[in-house]
C-alpha cells in the first residue's frame, strides 16, 4: 500500500500543477518512471525490507529497479506524455503560478 500510495502522490503532485492561466503543467514535476519507482520502493522499504534493502540503501534500490525488464524501455520517460500534458506558458503580463513548498 505504501508503494502504490507513493505513485499516487507523485502523480497528484504533477496533476495539481495545472495552471488554468497557462493551460499547462509544471514539467519539472513530471518525473520519470524510474524516479517514481525509486520513490515507491524507498517508501516501501521504510515499512518492510521485503525486497532485501532498506530505505537508505539507494544503490540497492536502483539496482533492483534497473534489473527488472518492466522498466527497461520506459526508465527515463516521463510519467505523463508531455504531448498530452503540455507545458504551461503564462501569457505576457500575467504572473507565473507558484507552487508552495509544502505541497
Amino acid at each position: 500500500m505504501t508503494h502504490e500510495g507513493t505513485h499516487v502522490a507523485d502523480d497528484a503532485r504533477f496533476l495539481d500543477s495545472y495552471n488554468p492561466l497557462s493551460g499547462g503543467y509544471n514539467q519539472n514535476l513530471n518525473i520519470s518512471h524510474g524516479q517514481t519507482e525509486f520513490n515507491a520502493y524507498q517508501a516501501g522499504a521504510e515499512v518492510t525490507h521485503e525486497h532485501g534493502f532498506g530505505p537508505n540503501e539507494t544503490q540497492k534500490i536502483w539496482d533492483f529497479i534497473t534489473a527488472s525488464p518492466l522498466y527497461h524501455n520506459i526508465m527515463h520517460n516521463p510519467i505523463f506524455d508531455p504531448h498530452d500534458f503540455p507545458l504551461g506558458i503564462v501569457p505576457a503580463g500575467l504572473p507565473p503560478q507558484v507552487v508552495p513548498d509544502n505541497e
